[in-house]
């Protein structure tokens, strides 16, 4: 019986969560990224190392969070070798936020920042909009709920459905 595999040519936003003690959490990801780039060469893809387009992000809980904190912040400014069988390969940039198709993530691993933003985004969209239209009684309410839904929720809920789940 002859096996039949699909060939993957793309991989794209690709989330991958390693859990490891605050004092080792540096070299294991930097072992674990390396990993990860060998098995994507194996299968003949590539990640690229751009800034902007991988990253690490840290969070830490625990024994030894606040010395490995302390260590990340001088790291934020330095690329992490990425080890391949025990030889550095290219590095990778950790970040304290990360932009995940047009959202950010900030290093507590929540949306709050964003959140903030996408209600000022609204809240600026809808002043000139409050007595021009809105408070216009001339204006009939189907056509406000449009206006609101096109205008205002497009603005607050772009791409909001590709957040991800942690």
């Amino acid at each position: 019986v002859q096996e039949h595999t699909a060939t993957i040519g793309f991989v794209d936003d690709l989330m991958i969560p390693l859990f490891s003690r605050a004092n080792h959490m540096f070299g294991d990801a930097a072992s674990f990224t390396g990993f990860v780039s060998t098995t994507f060469k194996e299968h003949g893809m590539e990640i690229s190392l751009l800034p902007h387009k991988s990253a690490l992000m840290f969070f830490f809980n625990g024994e030894g969070c606040a010395e490995a904190q302390k260590k990340l912040e001088l790291v934020y400014t330095i690329a992490i070798p990425i080890l391949v069988k025990g030889v550095v390969d290219p590095t990778i940039y950790a970040v304290y936020r990360y932009k995940h198709v047009g959202t950010y993530m900030g290093d507590n691993g929540t949306f709050t920042g964003e959140l903030r933003y996408r209600m000022g985004s609204m809240q600026q969209a809808a002043q000139p909009l409050r007595k021009g239209v809105l408070m216009e009684p001339a204006v009939d309410m189907g056509s406000k709920v449009v206006i609101i839904t096109s205008l205002l929720l497009s603005r607050g809920m772009f791409q909001a459905a590709t957040w991800t789940y942690m």
